[in-house]
């Protein structure tokens, strides 16, 4: 426990495109809403995403990945092994429609949040597919239905300026370009207006 408490906690998104078409979703919310790669000038790859993390200028104790669905980004198991090889913590969000975990090295400082998309996704193949991952990894699940998830259409995700402000500030939100943001909204303003 007295390693965890040492450094900061980071969330990537290395992509925000999802296996999943949820109506609710802060990714799905219009078309001049919602953040997108095709946005940006550049996109991280591994190599890019490597030495933006060993190199941040403050410590980092963990690692968030989210997206989008970030398991179908094409470098994801190399991104996640090479992070626990180096002793961070790793934390992924997923929504399970793949299986793309089984190619992480199995380890007690990766942590896995599956969402359970009701609405959008088959709860028997959710529920093959927890199966096998959880055979490897230690899974949580979620189930969202759209009546849970507060969001708006503004400020997609339910996070806006004001609220940002208490956000711990050990805590830093990093675009799919690289760009480092203080709060959710930042990363989601600036991949809809860049």
């Amino acid at each position: 426990m007295k390693r965890l408490k040492r450094g900061i906690r980071i969330k990537i998104f290395p992509t925000f495109k999802c296996s999943l078409k949820c109506d609710y979703c802060g990714n799905n919310l219009g078309r001049d809403l919602h953040p997108s790669e095709n946005n940006l000038k550049t996109i991280l790859d591994l190599l890019g995403w490597i030495n933006l993390i060993d190199n941040f200028p403050v410590k980092i104790r963990e690692v968030v990945i989210s997206g989008g669905e970030p398991t179908i980004w094409p470098d994801f198991p190399e991104l996640v092994n090479y992070l626990l090889s180096q002793g961070y913590f790793v934390t992924v969000y997923t929504n399970l429609t793949n299986k793309n975990l089984l190619n992480v090295d199995k380890s007690r400082r990766l942590r896995v949040y599956a969402t359970f998309h009701g609405r959008h996704y088959d709860k028997n193949q959710f529920l093959k597919n927890y199966d096998v991952v959880s055979s490897v990894h230690r899974v949580d699940v979620n189930e969202i239905a759209q009546q849970q998830l507060p969001f708006s259409k503004v400020d997609p995700w339910g996070c806006d300026y004001e609220q940002s402000k208490t956000i711990n500030k050990n805590y830093f939100w990093i675009a799919p370009d690289g760009s480092i943001h203080p709060h959710c909204n930042g990363v989601m303003v600036h991949c809809r207006t860049t």
